[in-house]
């Protein structure tokens, strides 16, 4: 057998999936993996109710995809603060005779920032 005809029969054996089917394929075992999470009563409930609408489902998807968005910018900000206040917590002794020379309103500003370091 040539190598034309080997290769030619190999690929004959390989099913061809494009990007609409593998789409269809991976919903399907998301769907599949969900409801075996289900109790029989979510299961009953889940195939005797409505059929959930387009834009109930686009809403719902947003809705996650915003908060998820959210998270992600929330410990991004909290990441850049916690670097700040630990380039800080270097000087703390320097401020610290800083503001126990004068402590009228340096203290309260400083002993703030103080507990959020530790």
């Amino acid at each position: 057998m040539s190598s034309a005809a080997a290769s030619a029969s190999t690929s004959a054996y390989r099913p061809l999936i494009n990007s609409d089917q593998k789409g269809q394929l991976m919903l399907d075992q998301a769907i599949k993996g969900f409801t075996q999470l289900l109790t029989p009563q979510q299961k009953a409930t889940i195939q005797n109710g409505p059929a959930p609408q387009r834009e109930q489902i686009h809403e719902l998807t947003t809705e996650i995809a915003d908060k998820i968005f959210l998270k992600f910018q929330a410990k991004k900000y909290v990441r850049r603060v916690q670097e700040f206040l630990e380039i800080l917590q270097r000087y703390c002794p320097i401020i610290d005779t800083f503001v126990s020379s004068e402590p009228k309103i340096a203290a309260l500003v400083w002993g703030g920032v103080k507990l959020l370091m530790f």
